[in-house]
């Protein structure tokens, strides 16, 4: 079954949006987490189909571990990602240890880059809609100017 890796996610952004992504594009979606409250609300990520607990995200060698695993139970790892900022570097060492995916530098730029990510992902038809605002650039207008775009 072909497999996402995904390491550390938040409740929504970015991060939960490309799970999303990666759900409804076929892929098996495994997220590793440390995160013990993400257990026990389980049932509101129904697009992770496995969800694993790792103390510490930051341990390399176990996370290897743990993906070997998901190999020699079948799962066929395509990628290993995150797009949570402390993790880009690490998901990226496993990849290349794993030698699963290729992460390029540019993917790297873009994982890292909130605003860019969602602008490479804006056309696909599984991406919500969304805007950006600039907190120092808004006027009192904004909602006027809002409501004035959206029917």
């Amino acid at each position: 079954m072909d497999t996402i890796v995904f390491i550390g996610c938040n409740k929504s952004g970015t991060s939960r949006e490309a799970l999303k992504a990666a759900s409804e594009m076929g892929y098996f979606t495994v997220l590793y987490t440390d995160r013990l409250k993400f257990l026990n609300q389980r049932k509101e990520f129904p697009e992770v189909h496995q969800l694993i607990y790792i103390k510490s995200l930051d341990d390399k060698n176990l996370l290897i571990e743990e993906i070997q695993k998901l190999i020699t139970t079948g799962k066929n790892v395509k990628a290993c990602l995150s797009l949570i900022d402390p993790f880009v570097s690490i998901a990226v060492d496993i990849s290349e240890t794993l030698q699963v995916g290729r992460i390029t530098k540019e993917a790297i730029v873009i994982m890292e880059n909130k605003a860019l990510f969602r602008e490479k992902l804006k056309s696909l038809s599984y991406t919500p809609h969304f805007f950006f605002t600039i907190k120092n650039n808004l006027s009192e207008n904004f909602p006027n100017r809002r409501k004035n775009t959206y029917h």
